[in-house]
């Protein structure tokens, strides 16, 4: 009763905009921002707008329906804050980061990784807020695992578990719990490995993060196999895949497919 009771208080919480980007209706979400741009809300309001627009962006391009209007509102954002407090400046070019790292990672732009941790790094010390400190953290000590260097994002990662834990930050915690699980594979501690990833999911259902739940159930299911249990990880491929289609989210159904199809293949 208690867990439902936080549930249902942490979604009151979340903006109309918020909540279809979580769904996966990204439609709905910039419907939601557009209205209340429509209604010319003052600078630090407009500010939020913006940023949650680049969010549901952000998200929508890992989901495989990207905008290409996601740099003209990068740089709304940051003209916007030109004038605001020091914590919205950090904010803006938190997203405008992000924004790059995700453009990189799809292929949409050209360039590394590991040359956008020093600034992730940099804006993490000027944040503030825990949740936001929290995910710039965690960005940063990504930057070490998606370029093939885990061990070295232990420092950041449990920094940003610090900061998301303190304050409650279910949605970052999701993200950094995920890659503490990386990180516990590369140990080869699968059991920890397997804590982490089950952690992961259990918060992102609990707080209806639906959009990435397929690609938390991918590693739970792949976290399963290396540990013997074939079943279950044929169990969460074959949820991860119906949630996808569900959802109508093509990047995640096409992830999930993918897995399937690797699993079925003859071991050598």
């Amino acid at each position: 009763m208690k867990t439902a009771l936080l549930a249902i208080l942490a979604m009151a919480a979340v903006t109309p905009a918020e909540q279809a980007m979580y769904s996966g209706r990204f439609n709905d979400a910039y419907a939601a921002v557009d209205k209340g741009l429509q209604a010319k809300p003052d600078s630090k309001h407009r500010f939020e707008l913006l940023l949650q627009r680049v969010r549901t962006q952000q998200i929508a391009r890992l989901s495989g329906v990207a905008t290409s209007d996601e740099p003209a509102t990068v740089k709304a954002l940051l003209a916007e804050a030109k004038h605001l407090p020091a914590e919205m400046q950090a904010k803006a070019r938190h997203a405008e980061l992000v924004s790059t790292y995700f453009r990189r990672l799809t292929g949409a732009e050209k360039g590394d990784f590991m040359s956008l941790q020093p600034s992730f790094a940099a804006v993490a010390k000027e944040l503030k807020d825990p949740c936001s400190k929290a995910d710039a953290l965690f960005f940063s000590g990504l930057m070490y695992q998606v370029s093939d260097q885990v061990p070295a994002s232990a420092p950041d990662l449990e920094q940003a578990y610090a900061a998301a834990k303190s304050a409650s930050c279910d949605l970052e915690l999701s993200y950094v719990v995920r890659h503490l699980g990386e990180l516990a594979e590369a140990k080869g501690d699968m059991a920890e490995a397997a804590t982490y990833a089950e952690e992961s999911l259990a918060i992102r259902k609990r707080i209806k993060f639906d959009v990435f739940v397929p690609y938390s159930l991918l590693q739970t299911a792949s976290v399963a196999e290396k540990r013997g249990d074939a079943a279950k990880a044929a169990a969460d491929r074959a949820e991860a895949l119906g949630m996808a289609q569900r959802l109508h989210l093509p990047a995640q159904e096409q992830a999930a497919r993918n897995a399937i199809a690797e699993a079925k293949k003859p071991a050598k």
